[in-house]
């Protein structure tokens, strides 16, 4: 009978610690949501207005987190520079030394990976703070939006340039 992780084994995918972080997301999740109920706060209803807000917020806040290069230093001992990247930001790849370090390298240079993580905290900062939570939000919107109208500038100025 074949073992279940057979099919990992040779490709240096760190399964314990991907299932560790996965229990840190969970058990946050499920602490923080007892917490509301035992307050007695009400889970939040996101309107389309919350959800188009927060997921803005999200994939930059999510991109800060995991590319920025004034947010490198955090992610230093868990990756290794490769390069820079888009404008502001950098490339890296995890380290390799331990199997945790890995997976947090991972978690924390994806912003499709940290994006859950993210969309978690915002999504609770309503349960708890929800006026503070969407001021947040709608600060890192206008930056997505800025950083968006940036590109489209710098794109149409190099065309007309041409």
């Amino acid at each position: 009978m074949p073992e279940p992780f057979q099919g990992y084994a040779s490709g240096g995918r760190p399964l314990l610690p991907y299932g560790l972080l996965l229990s840190v997301w969970l058990s946050g999740t499920g602490v923080l949501l007892g917490l509301a109920r035992a307050m007695r706060r009400p889970l939040p209803q996101p309107t389309a207005a919350d959800v188009v807000l927060l997921g803005i917020a999200t994939f930059h806040l999510s991109r800060v987190i995991t590319k920025d290069e004034i947010t490198s230093f955090l992610r230093a001992p868990f990756t290794r520079f490769k390069g820079t990247g888009a404008p502001g930001e950098t490339n890296e790849e995890p380290r390799k030394e331990n199997e945790l370090q890995h997976a947090i390298g991972e978690l924390v240079s994806c912003p499709f990976c940290m994006a859950t993580w993210v969309a978690l905290g915002l999504t609770l900062g309503l349960a708890f703070f929800p006026r503070a939570t969407r001021t947040i939000a709608g600060m890192f919107s206008s930056i997505a939006l800025a950083d968006a109208l940036q590109l489209a500038y710098g794109t149409a100025h190099e065309k007309a340039r041409q």
